[in-house]
């Protein structure tokens, strides 16, 4: 059995791989955002702001408060960190592109997307049923790691390299970054470690 330390070490090593696996993502332009998300002009952060009257987009995401990043993974393994700070709700992961235009407001597992939540002060992650996550410390930022061909989606709180939660399932249709706030999440460089 390993001992907290070892499994300590053990997840900072695994987070140190992953980001040899930087990918600079980027988030969709506005006009396929939600409409209540504002994307920044470099496209490296979204807020929540008014809701902007968008003309019809057939590439619209309309998934409630949700925006895409812009790159598309169908194979490989793939890394990025996202400043989510002081937000009260966010949502971050990977879902299949194919749910751009579903029209729900839910966000399961089942339905293509693995991802984990902040609401109301409580972390899970949103699969049918949830699982909470207890986490040690608050994280001010979150790295995400895709591995396409083992079917993984891991995520860290990088405050402390600890592993929120790690998804298993198999991949087959073409996967993106997701993203939701109520506040503002910024995608950013991947910290160094040493």
């Amino acid at each position: 059995m390993l001992t907290v330390e070892k499994k300590s070490l053990r997840t900072e090593l695994e987070w140190r791989r992953c980001c040899s696996y930087e990918v600079d993502v980027t988030l969709e332009d506005p006009g396929t955002a939600h409409p209540m998300l504002l994307v920044s002009e470099d496209q490296k952060s979204v807020s929540v702001g008014p809701r902007q009257n968008l003309p019809d987009n057939p590439e619209k995401f309309d998934i409630r408060d949700g925006v895409l990043g812009c790159q598309s993974f169908t194979s490989g393994r793939h890394y990025w960190e996202v400043q989510v700070g002081e937000a009260s709700f966010w949502i971050l992961g990977v879902c299949k592109d194919s749910l751009r235009n579903n029209g729900g407001s839910k966000v399961y597992l089942g339905d293509g997307h693995w991802t984990v939540r902040l609401w109301d002060e409580e972390y899970s992650t949103l699969t049918s049923p949830e699982i909470p996550l207890y986490l040690r410390e608050r994280p001010q930022a979150v790295g995400i790691f895709l591995d396409y061909k083992a079917g993984q989606v891991s995520l860290y709180n990088l405050n402390d390299k600890s592993l929120l939660h790690t998804f298993t399932s198999t991949f087959t249709e073409t996967l993106r970054p997701f993203f939701s706030t109520d506040t503002t999440l910024r995608i950013r460089p991947v910290a160094s470690w040493e």
